[in-house]
């Protein structure tokens, strides 16, 4: 059986997540004091309702994790492609 090695690339990894109800750092909020201004337009709408609890939220950054390229056995035998693919990425490990 006849085979042939070909270097395939791998696409980067790129990861981004948000984690609710949670700071990485730790940061609390104690306390807040909101101040109003009030509009001498003529506007006149309603003031502002604050809520007493604070959102925390973690987002990531960008994150790009680039791999190694693999190599990848392509065999033009019948049942014997696997064995080719496992040697190739034995021998791949190996020399790590």
């Amino acid at each position: 059986l006849s085979g042939s090695v070909r270097t395939r690339k791998q696409p980067p990894i790129e990861v981004s997540f948000d984690i609710p109800y949670f700071t990485l750092s730790g940061i609390q909020v104690r306390s807040l004091r909101i101040l109003e201004r009030h509009s001498s337009g003529s506007s006149g709408g309603a003031p502002y309702t604050s809520l007493q609890w604070i959102r925390y939220i973690t987002k990531s950054g960008t994150y790009i994790n680039r791999q190694k390229d693999t190599q990848v056995v392509y065999s033009a035998g019948g049942g014997g492609g696997r064995n080719h693919i496992t040697d190739a990425i034995s021998k791949q490990n190996s020399n790590k």
